[in-house]
C-alpha cells in the first residue's frame, strides 16, 4: 500500500464508506510521506506533546489499548472523527483510528508528557 491508496483510503472513508470501521494499522512495507497521505483533506493537527487518546479494541479474545499521540484529525460530514497517526509513517506503518461518539464526549484523556516517551501504560504505535 503506497502513500497515495492511503489517502484514497482516507478519503473513501469521508465519503462514507467503511462505517463500522472502528480502527486499521496497517504495515505498507514502505516509507509513507506525510504529505501525499493528507494530500487533499480537511485536517487539524494535534500535538503529540500535549494531547494523548486512548482507544481500546478487541482483537480475538484479547482487549489493545491503543496510544494515538498527537495526529491529524478529519471529520465526515456526519459527525464522525478519526485521526491519522503519523508518527510511524517513517517506518512504513499507515494507523487510522475512528472514536465513536462515548469517546468524544466523555474527552481525551489528557497527560502532560513534556515530550518524553514514558511509559504510559499503553501499547504504542
Amino acid at each position: 500500500m503506497t502513500s497515495f491508496d492511503c489517502n484514497r483510503f482516507i478519503k473513501s472513508w469521508l465519503n462514507g464508506t467503511n462505517y463500522r470501521l472502528e480502527i486499521i494499522s496497517m504495515f505498507c512495507g514502505q516509507i509513507l510521506e506525510r504529505g501525499d497521505v493528507l494530500d487533499g483533506l480537511e485536517t487539524r493537527h494535534r500535538s503529540g506533546y500535549l494531547v494523548e487518546r486512548f482507544k481500546n479494541h478487541k482483537v480475538g479474545g484479547s482487549t489493545f489499548e491503543f496510544c494515538i499521540r498527537g495526529g491529524f484529525d478529519v471529520q465526515r460530514e456526519d459527525g464522525k472523527l478519526a485521526t491519522v497517526d503519523t508518527s510511524m509513517m517513517e517506518r512504513g506503518l499507515f494507523l487510522f483510528v475512528v472514536w465513536t461518539e462515548d469517546e468524544i464526549s466523555e474527552g481525551f484523556r489528557r497527560q502532560e508528557s513534556e515530550g518524553t516517551d514514558g511509559d504510559v501504560g499503553c501499547t504504542l504505535l
